[in-house]
């Protein structure tokens, strides 16, 4: 019964969230890609390194869409961020909430 029901849990698991850590969690993966040393991983190198089955990723069609959000959802943070800078030049106040995601 229980081996059924894990059957019909991972065909009906989304493909975009398929890692290969198997039982390893993420933090031990963090500390192996150099946490240990002061060096805290980037997402996207987590995300490289427990989506990747031989050096390729799992389901490649996800992987170039998230990278493809994660830039430009950086480039959109990295964009907000210079313009408050430069209305915060100019003493106006800039707070923290002006820095969320919309």
């Amino acid at each position: 019964k229980a081996s059924a029901q894990n059957s019909a849990n991972r065909a009906n698991y989304k493909k975009e969230r398929l890692h290969r850590t198997g039982s390893k969690p993420y933090r031990q993966v963090a500390w192996e890609l150099g946490a240990k040393d002061g060096n805290e991983p980037s997402f996207l190198e987590m995300f490289r390194q427990t989506h990747k089955k031989d050096s390729e990723f799992v389901t490649p069609e996800i992987a170039q869409k998230k990278k493809s959000e994660m830039l430009w959802r950086k480039i959109h943070l990295f964009s907000k961020w210079r313009l408050l800078k430069r209305f915060s030049n100019q003493n106006l106040e800039v707070t923290s909430s002006d820095l969320e995601e919309e």
